[in-house]
Formats: C-alpha cells, structure tokens, sequence
C-alpha cells in the first residue's frame, strides 16, 4: 500500500468514526431540545418543498419531480436531492424525523470531510493525524455552527463543500492539475446548496489564478480581447440588442407589462427581475462570445486552469441563474436588501463585524487565546516555509473574497450565521503548522498537548443540557412551534386550501404544520398565503392579528374557531370567489 492510500486509510477511518459519534450524539440530545418542532421561515419553506418533492417520488410522478429541483424555484436543490428519497423512504409519519436527521447527518460528513481534507494536505499519516486531531475539536467547538446542526438550514452543507472544494483548488495548484475536476464540482455542488457562495468560490478561483505570476499580462489579454469585441460588428450587436432589450424590459415594467401563463406557472414581463435578467444574459453573453473568438490567441496568454475553471466553475453556475422565468437570479438580487436588524453600519462596523461574530461565536471561552495563538503559529510558520505560503493563499482567498462580499454587497444583512462556512477552513489553518514539524516524534508531542487543550475545553460542551441549549438556538420559539402545530392539529381539513395570515415569524411555519398533517392524514391541501382560488372549496384561515384582514365575501364558517397562543384558524366553505 503506498504511503497516500495508508493516509487515507488511516485518517479517512478515524474521521468516518469520529462523524459517526458526532452523528449518533446529535441524535440522542435532540430529544432534549423542547423547540425542535419549530422550525425557521427559511427552513419551514425549505421542507415543504422537500415533501412535495417527496411524495412526486413516491407517485413516480417525474415530471413533477423535476419541476420540484429544476423548476422555477428559487430554494437551491442539492439539500433537496438528499431530503426527498429519505421522506420518500420514511414516509409521511416521519416527516419532521426526516428534516432533523438530515441536518445531523451533514454534521456527520463535515467531520468525515475535514478528515479527509487533512490526508489531502499531509504527506503521510503522523502529518494527517496532527492536522485532523487539532482542527477537528476545534470545528466541534464551534457554537454557532452547532446551532445549525438540526434545523434545517444550510451553514453545515455549505461548510462541507466550502472545504471540499477550496482543498480541492490546493490539491490542485500542488499538483500542476490544469483540469481541476474536483474543484470543479464541489464548487458547482455549493453553488447549490446556496447560490451565492458557489459564485464568491469562483470569484476567489478566478481572481487569484489570475493575478498570479504574470497577472499583469493576463488582465491586459483579457482586457484587449473585451475592447476588441465592442469594436466588431457581432459585438455591437450584442451590446445593442441588450441595451433594446433591456430598455423595453424596463418599459414593459414602467407600462404594466404583459402577462400570460406558462405550464400552470403565472409569467409576467413587467417586472424589474425581467429587466435585470435581460441585462445579465446581455454581459455574459459578450464576455463569453468575446473569449471564444479569440481563444486561439488568449490559449497562449492565459493557464489552461485559469481556462478551465472559466468553463467548468462558473459557466455552469451563471448559465444555471439565467434560465428564463425562474427566480435564481432575482433571489440573487434581492437577498442583498434584507434588514437583518443591524442597522446602517459604517466602514468600520462593517469590516469588523464577522472577524467579532467569529470572536464571539467559534471557538470554547476557555481556550479562543489558544486558538488565537495557534492561527499565530501557522502565519509565523509560513513567514519560512513557501509550500505553507503556496496552501495559505487559496484559503485567505476565498475567506476575504467571502468575507468582502458579505461587508459590502449585503446591504443591511449581517447575520454571524452568514459567514460560519468558512470555519472549517480556519480550522485547518491552525492545525497547518503542524506538518512544517519535521521531527515525528515532536510533531506528536506538540500535536498530541494542543488537541488535548482543546478536547478538555470542547467536551463539555457535548453533555446533554449545554448541547441540547446550543441546538436550540437554531429553531423558532417553542411557543410559535406548539401554536400552529396545535391549531393544524385541532382543525383537519381532507381537502381544500391553507389561507394563512399570521406573521412571518410563524407563517411558513404554520404551513408546514398543516402541510405535515394531512400528509400523515392522507389528505390533499394546498398551501397559500392570504389569498384564495375562485370557487366553491373548503378553507382553513390561519389569523395571529398581525397582519390585514383580506375580504371575507362568500365564506361561510364551518364550526367554531379555535386558537392556541397567538395563533387562530378556523374552517370555511367559500361558496363564490373573493371579490
């Protein structure tokens, strides 16, 4: 067995065992969390496309399948390709199971990734140990990733394939590789688990194998090909048939528009998202054709991995957001004007907001100055060592790619969440000064005390009640959970519509409780949100006060209300349409 297949061997084990405990622990503390039945909006909304996908599955209802995950909607799909076959499998009774334990499951592959990311960068197992044994309790010590253990969202998938793919790009580069394919997927396999961070990897890619050595002709060939283009005739009219398309796209939006109906989906022409659209096919379009027109030349100028990574990283992403009629792009756009409740921050506020949150939020009190210091050990190492500059670069890449973004591209919404992706990453580098420790037998004794601090700091937070508390804080409150279930519970409908008009910390939630039961009911309804179909059905009206009444013309109550907390729903027959 070579020296890579051992490490490999080794390592790729004691992580796959170390993943499985992880898993196992989550799972036995989820009980304990009294709030595990209250998920988020995001992750209430996430699931209700996962069991509608589920239950397509089920029926061999392809078509719809595929709608569900290349459809028009704007949820990214890779977590759903995971959720649907296990509800699928489950079935409807499991239905919350399924979600929780898709989550903890993804914990479980984190651990087994950074595993294996540490006999990706180590030349043998003492090297993988070490890297494994130090960054590994680190990352289990990391409270707000362990938030999001259980609760549906997507900070622990995009942390798997932040890792994945920014150690792929290294393994890359110290190997020569001019086709990059595992960057290359991983990358596109973030992207969809959330659309945003595939393309802030790319941006990292792009960038620094750019202005690498020489970066300087390369901006200048790609530069000189782009100005080249706007002067030939099938570049001009590139450009001026964007510009008109765009500018009617933005008459059509200041007119009313025009709209018509498109497989069952409602297609509207003046809407500002067509206008983006319009204007985004338009660059890209030019850019690409610019490239493939003087590819002959530019192959001369520009890395085939710089090529590559053009092609294979971000075509498919960007080609991904620009399908007509979808949302991709506009909840690209849109994601940027959220409050997260912070505030307008100045220069300052806003550099330093996600260094602080990490400060905060990733690492044991007991042990952050050691964490600290061994980050410290890593840089002051690399100050000697070129092969750990040649690793550190790829890293602080994406981390300041990432970490720009989010302080100037996200408006108002700043979240500590947003940014704990990038912690397994920063828990390899303060485990990478641990190869550049040539002698094994030392390697081991400092390895063997820092990743014995940090278990002694990290293993109490793994006891039942601190765990159970860290978990929790990922889900909506207790009471919003036992509201809606409680009134979704008290009030089955066999068949009809959800009206819902609670507020929107309860509102996807409250769907989803309806939507759950009568999946163990058996029953059909559909969920909408404070408006009905025209003619006669059955109606389940979901109030909290929170929000304007809608018209209540031809609704005939069906029985009393019921109420449980805030929430409030009662049955109706609409006998004509809501005027």
């Amino acid at each position: 067995m070579s020296p890579a297949r051992g490490t490999v061997a080794v390592v790729g084990l004691l992580g796959l065992a170390a993943g499985v405990l992880v898993t196992l622990r989550l799972a036995a503390v989820l009980p304990e969390v009294p709030n595990r039945h209250a998920f988020t909006y995001d992750s209430s909304r996430r699931a209700l496309v996962d069991v509608d996908a589920a239950d397509a599955l089920r029926r061999q209802d392809l078509g719809r399948l595929l709608w569900d995950v290349a459809g028009p909607e704007q949820w990214p799909t890779l977590r759903l390709l995971v959720a649907a076959p296990a509800h699928a499998l489950a079935g409807p009774a499991r239905a919350l199971g399924v979600e929780l334990g898709v989550s903890v499951a993804f914990v479980g592959l984190l651990v087994l990734a950074l595993a294996l990311s540490a006999t990706a960068l180590a030349g043998g197992p003492g090297e993988a140990l070490a890297l494994f044994a130090i960054s590994c309790p680190l990352l289990l010590g990391n409270r707000d990733l362990l938030e999001h253990a259980a609760n549906g969202m997507l900070e622990v998938p995009e942390a798997v394939f932040t890792l994945g793919a920014t150690v792929a790009w290294i393994h890359a580069r110290e190997v020569g590789s001019a086709r990059p394919w595992g960057l290359a997927l991983l990358g596109n396999a973030l992207f969809h688990v959330k659309f945003q961070y595939g393309l802030f990897l790319a941006a990292a890619v792009l960038v620094t194998e750019t202005l690498g050595p020489g970066g300087l002709r390369r901006v200048a060939a790609i530069a000189r090909s782009l100005a080249g283009a706007a002067r030939r005739p099938w570049g001009l009219a590139v450009l001026v048939l964007g510009l008109g398309t765009t500018l009617l796209g933005a008459w059509l939006v200041h007119t009313g528009g025009v709209q018509t109906v498109i497989l069952d989906q409602a297609v509207s022409l003046g809407r500002p998202r067509v206008v983006r659209w319009c204007a985004a096919v338009t660059l890209f379009a030019f850019v690409s054709l610019a490239f493939l027109a003087d590819r002959a030349w530019l192959a001369a100028l520009l890395p085939r991995r710089l090529r590559f990574v053009w092609v294979w990283l971000l075509t498919p992403m960007v080609l991904w957001l620009l399908v007509p009629f979808t949302w991709r792009l506009e909840t690209l756009v849109t994601s940027t004007t959220f409050d997260a409740g912070t505030g307008a921050l100045g220069l300052v506020p806003r550099l330093s907001f996600y260094p602080r949150a990490a400060w905060m939020g990733w690492f044991p009190p007991e042990v952050s100055w050691v964490a600290i210091a061994l980050l410290g050990v890593t840089l002051l190492a690399a100050l000697r060592s070129p092969w750990l500059r040649t690793r550190l670069v790829p890293i602080g890449a994406v981390v300041i790619v990432e970490l720009a973004a989010l302080a100037f591209l996200s408006g108002r919404n700043f979240q500590p969440r947003l940014s704990v992706n990038l912690a397994p990453l920063v828990a390899l580098v303060a485990a990478l000064w641990a190869p550049e420790i040539r002698r094994p037998w030392l390697r081991a004794v400092l390895a063997g005390a820092a990743s014995t601090v940090l278990l002694v700091a990290v293993l109490p937070g793994w006891r039942r009640v601190p765990l159970a508390l860290v978990v929790g804080r990922g889900f909506e409150s207790r009471e919003n959970g036992d509201a809606c279930r409680e009134v979704a519970r008290a009030l089955p409908l066999s068949s009809g519509e959800l009206v819902n008009e609670t507020h929107p910390s309860r509102l996807q939630l409250c769907n989803l409780w309806v939507k759950l039961l009568a999946r163990e009911r058996g029953d059909r309804v559909l969920v909408r949100e404070r408006w009905t179909a025209p003619g006669a059905h059955s109606v389940l009206l979901l109030t909290d006060g929170t929000q304007p009444a809608g018209p209540r013309a031809g609704w005939r109550p069906l029985g009393p209300e019921t109420s449980s907390g805030v929430v409030h729903g009662a049955l109706y027959r609409v006998d004509a349409p809501r005027g």
